[in-house]
């Protein structure tokens, strides 16, 4: 019989002063960080400014509305797709109140960067394939659960093109169809969301790819007595 893998506690520590989820797995005795030996995940400046900025429209919607509306007044064409993407969510989040701050999560992380790293070595000239398409990607459900990491309801979502935070968080919000706008917004102000992991590359052909993970906490089931 093979050797025996049960997951432990998933434990919050603090390193060099940051916040960061551990999860422990226990594989015939030894114990070790799952996901850790696989890739090692850092924030880089551009992951760690995304990071903030999340954190600061889910708490200032407002005020990021009024930076889409200087966006929105240099577009020319004001019966664009684009434009009307723009005053949609200008409009959304001028009703949005503020939703509390979101944790960054280095197994989210670890999880969305193998995604974000296999988008990124792609041939997108081959259009004979949708490398776009949800059905050619592992859910992030799957590679959390094949490296045994405890975790709730959780989604990803992938971003292409940007080169600054704005940018990449505006084309979440304003770039595809109304569907696929809709479901970014849900995604980036849902308030029950606890956790968020992050990880970006630059393909050499369609420029930045920038991969979302969010998480809520595994709820424990109540025993009965």
């Amino acid at each position: 019989m093979g050797a025996s893998t049960s997951c432990k506690k998933v434990k919050e520590r603090k390193k060099d002063g940051k916040e960061y989820s551990e999860n422990r797995i226990n594989n015939g005795g030894k114990s070790q960080r799952s996901l850790g030996t696989l890739t090692s995940w850092h924030p880089n400046s551009l992951e760690i400014a995304i990071f903030g900025k999340i954190n600061w429209i889910r708490q200032n919607p407002s005020k990021f509305a009024s930076e889409l509306e200087r966006k929105a007044a240099k577009i020319q064409n004001k019966k664009s797709h684009k434009f009307i993407a723009f005053k949609e969510t200008i409009r959304y989040l001028k009703e949005l109140q503020a939703v509390r701050r979101i944790r960054l999560s280095f197994v989210l992380s670890q999880s969305v960067k193998l995604q974000v790293d296999e988008l990124c070595v792609l041939d997108y000239k081959d259009l004979s394939n949708d490398y776009l398409s949800c059905s050619r990607r592992t859910s992030l459900s799957s590679r959390l659960d094949t490296f045994h990491i405890l975790h709730g309801q959780c989604c990803d979502i992938f971003e292409f093109g940007g080169e600054n935070p704005v940018e990449i968080i505006m084309s979440l919000l304003t770039n595809g169809n109304w569907d696929t706008c809709l479901f970014h917004r849900e995604i980036l102000f849902d308030p029950d969301y606890d956790y968020v992991g992050l990880a970006e590359c630059h393909h050499h052909t369609i420029g930045r790819i920038c991969g979302l993970a969010f998480s809520r906490r595994k709820k424990k089931k109540k025993t009965k007595r």
